[in-house]
């Protein structure tokens, strides 16, 4: 596989970090990221982050909410914005000739947004609707509950969406206290995929958001994201189904251990042919909905299981997932060559896949830019694959799996919903 990927980095006099990756395409992708997310959120703050993301789209000095939405139409492409832990983002993809409309909307979206009340109010409904629906969503009301106990203590348990409570409460002044402290040429970086060349895309970019100012950017509060291990259960009495959720913690992996956190991420539960699939689902029919996750959190991984199955299966379902772990805990999983060449087959798979797409691609540029990592940092991952071994694997599953957080999500008996 050719390692190689033609991009450049420039940054602007007012700080603006550009990153233009150039290939062969007919389409460009601008994506506009803020160094801003719940991490970064005091306990007050909680779904400021969120509710300005939503506010971006509702109008400017010189668009209302319906020509911003007109004119993003009017270029023919697919446009997202989403709110996470560490970073805002707004991005377009589109035809290559739609590049610099789409630098004139979105350089007017971030930087001349005029939160007018009466949007603001609208926005406030609208938010408050997607947080209850989130607890309607049993695997996101399953996460939340899981992340309230795991971490008690700290910004991990609240939601990027905030608290109804918080989101009643904020006012137009909060908003734009937050919006103009921190959302700013200095907290921004920009990613570019597009068949142009690295200095005209930063022209270009230059002329729509040059004058955007510097400013104030902020660090994550500097906490401890270990999670408080425990068993947890909580009564959903009008859902028909119970959930089963672990929380593994692990703080500063090497490049080498994270890379073996996701091999044992997908033997355990992120593959058709994984562990749990095949015990939980396969073998024994307990459930439909069977997976692990690994989250990345700034330098911090979190590993999790997720398991959706009737209440009076519960029981059964938590030895199997219990037998699942100790099957790498006590060495029983087979990790030959042949498991690693297709492990190596299903990374270069990924990486082809997401180099070829212009969107996947910028948003994977991205992921590495909001780390402060080396761009081409996930060519170097190969190379570790030729030295893992079986027994890097199961030393980091018994790192990993020594302090569990369990939640259980009870629904009603399926007598009940009979009746």
């Amino acid at each position: 596989m050719k390692r190689y990927l033609d991009y450049k980095n420039t940054t602007l006099d007012n700080g603006l970090e550009i990153v233009s990756i150039k290939k062969e395409t007919d389409l460009v992708c601008l994506i506009n990221a803020m160094k801003i997310g719940s991490l970064h959120e005091e306990d007050h703050e909680r779904g400021l982050a969120h509710f300005i993301e939503h506010m971006i789209f509702k109008g400017t000095e010189k668009r209302d909410n319906k020509m911003l939405i007109d004119e993003l139409e009017e270029t023919g492409g697919e446009y997202d914005a989403y709110t996470d832990s560490v970073s805002t983002v707004i991005s377009i993809t589109a035809l290559k000739e739609e590049f610099e409309k789409s630098c004139d909307i979105l350089s007017d979206m971030l930087l001349n947004s005029d939160f007018k009340g009466e949007e603001i109010e609208k926005e406030r409904k609208v938010i408050l609707s997607e947080i209850k629906n989130s607890y309607d969503d049993i695997e996101d009301y399953s996460y939340r509950v899981l992340k309230e106990n795991a971490f008690p203590n700290n910004s991990l348990k609240y939601d990027v969406l905030g608290t109804e409570k918080s989101v009643r409460g904020f006012s137009r002044e909060d908003l734009l206290r937050f919006y103009n402290r921190y959302y700013n040429a200095s907290n921004c970086k920009i990613i570019i995929v597009s068949p142009f060349d690295h200095d005209d895309v930063a022209d270009t970019i230059e002329r729509y958001y040059g004058n955007w100012k510097k400013g104030d950017s902020r660090t994550s509060r500097k906490e401890v994201f270990k999670n408080t291990p425990g068993k947890f259960e909580t009564e959903l009495n009008d859902n028909e189904q119970s959930t089963i959720m672990y929380l593994f913690t692990f703080e500063n992996p090497t490049p080498k251990e994270e890379l073996a956190l996701r091999i044992l991420d997908y033997r355990l539960g992120s593959s058709s042919n994984s562990v749990l699939f095949k015990e939980l689902r396969e073998k024994r029919g307990l459930c439909y909905s069977v997976h692990s996750t690994l989250g990345d959190y700034e330098k911090f991984n979190i590993l999790y299981i997720y398991a959706s199955v009737a209440k009076c299966d519960v029981e059964e379902s938590k030895e199997v997932i219990s037998f699942c772990l100790d099957e790498f805990l006590n060495e029983k999983l087979k990790f030959d060559d042949k498991f690693f060449n297709i492990v190596k087959k299903v990374y270069k798979t990924e990486i082809i896949t997401t180099l070829e797409g212009c969107n996947d691609l910028a948003h994977f540029i991205l992921a590495y830019i909001l780390d402060d990592e080396d761009i081409l940092s996930f060519y170097n991952d190969l190379d570790i694959l030729d030295t893992l071994s079986k027994e890097d694997i199961y030393e980091i599953a018994k790192e990993l799996f020594t302090n569990s957080t369990m939640s259980v999500i009870l629904g009603r008996d399926e007598e009940d919903g009979d009746n």
